[in-house]
């Protein structure tokens, strides 16, 4: 069964519980080898005369250039960091050219309000205007129109589509500026000259990044009710390393560059589930699953891709893979109940408590007689208490397990932990 637009806007884990991986979006090594080149470069902008000049122009605009791909990538739905060559060359004139007309317009607005007696308006035209940025930023990258982009109709349109959301990501971009103001303030009186100039401009390189990637993220969840269509990853220019199940990636491959999806995910099914295999090959299943929207086969092979995991002892990313399935659809459950536990205490083991939560979270609805509960619920309490520091909301979870369950074997150790409290 394909799910309705709002069910798969609703399906998308919100930008708030994204935050880390948002803020770390600029190590990957796309993303981290052209901000850091842009950076160095920049030194070249310091020849004297108007050579310096230009070359600083030109690194600015390809500096927007790369966040815009960033942005227009991750508005499609694909979280890895682009390479930086595959948007045309005239999108950070664009973007460039939006920033400037908006500086601009601010500009006149105040000499307005001044030569008119009303300086105290100022704010009110510069709050404005900082609320409509992000939305011109979008329209800048996604559409490529300067001036749509300045419309204030259509940051109106945008605001009140998004609604609330839309004022924290603009409040969350006020902060990342003023985060890297504060960061090059600390950083660069103890570098040296050449190198405090490459680490101002990597700071603020990474921060445009992260500010991009946010924007792009914020059109992903808010894509149904923005109308906007993500555009679906070719399949066929999917990295292409050499794999064990070769032969089956290249015709599913051959299939999808056909146009035919459909065909190419069946052919990856029918292998995944006559002889398994590899991980990239069950990344390229899902791949195709999410193209397709196909919400009950994601789920499907979500829980069987798990215990593959499992089996083969990869936890580290058996955890992130579970954690941003649960982050999609928190009615998701392991094919095994049990499996709940023991991916709560190896989220503990490899230091990751906090997820303890999103794995729980709903487990003695789902599951009110498994006799797991009691000590899936004291692995939780440990988690709020450390590292979130809710004690009290540890308290009342277990007072409320001792209740509902006082024949539990985890009674004496719960009763332990409560004391500790």
């Amino acid at each position: 069964m394909m799910p309705t637009p709002a069910e798969s806007q609703a399906a998308t884990t919100p930008f708030w519980e994204r935050l880390q991986q948002i803020l770390a979006y600029p190590l990957h090594s796309e993303a981290l080898l052209t901000i850091s080149l842009l950076a160095v470069l920049r030194l070249f902008g310091f020849i004297p005369g108007p050579g310096g000049w230009i070359v600083s122009i030109v690194l600015t605009a390809a500096t927007f250039k790369y966040a815009a791909d960033v942005l227009n990538s991750t508005a499609n739905g694909n979280m890895e960091a682009p390479s930086g060559y595959s948007t045309p060359d005239s999108l950070g004139w664009v973007v460039l050219k939006v920033l400037i007309l908006l500086c601009l317009m601010l500009i006149l607005i105040a000499v307005v309000l001044s030569v008119a007696g009303a300086p105290d308006l100022i704010w009110i035209a510069a709050i404005i205007i900082a609320l409509g940025t992000p939305a011109a930023m979008m329209s800048a990258a996604i559409d490529q129109d300067t001036f749509g982009a300045l419309s204030p109709g259509m940051w109106w349109a945008t605001i009140t589509r998004i609604g609330w959301p839309y004022l924290g990501a603009a409040l969350l971009c006020l902060l990342l500026m003023y985060s890297e103001a504060n960061a090059r303030q600390l950083l660069l009186p103890f570098l040296p000259g050449p190198l405090a100039i490459i680490g101002h401009y990597f700071i603020s390189n990474y921060v445009t990044v992260v500010t991009f990637h946010l924007l792009g993220y914020l059109v992903y969840q808010y894509r149904d009710a923005l109308g906007y269509e993500p555009k679906p990853i070719a399949v066929s220019k999917l990295p292409r390393p050499r794999d064990r199940d070769q032969s089956v990636l290249d015709q599913s491959e051959k299939q999808a560059a056909d146009g035919d999806t459909q065909g190419a995910a069946r052919t990856l099914f029918e292998h995944l589930n006559e002889r398994g295999g590899s991980d990239l090959m069950h990344q390229r299943y899902r791949k195709l699953l999410t193209l397709h929207a196909d919400r009950e086969g994601l789920d499907k092979h979500a829980r069987q891709y798990l215990n593959v995991m499992i089996a083969h002892e990869k936890w580290r990313p058996a955890l992130d893979f579970w954690a941003e399935c649960r982050g999609s659809d928190p009615q998701l459950w392991p094919s095994d109940p049990d499996q709940v536990l023991e991916l709560v205490d190896k989220a503990r083991e490899h230091g990751k408590p906090e997820l303890a939560l999103k794995f729980a979270n709903g487990f003695g609805q789902a599951y009110p007689k498994h006799t797991s509960v009691p000590i899936v619920h004291l692995r939780v309490a440990q988690a709020l208490v450390s590292p979130l520091g809710q004690r009290e909301d540890a308290r009342r979870l277990l007072q409320a397990t001792l209740a509902a369950y006082p024949r539990s074997k985890a009674v004496p150790e719960i009763e332990a932990y409560l004391a500790q409290l």
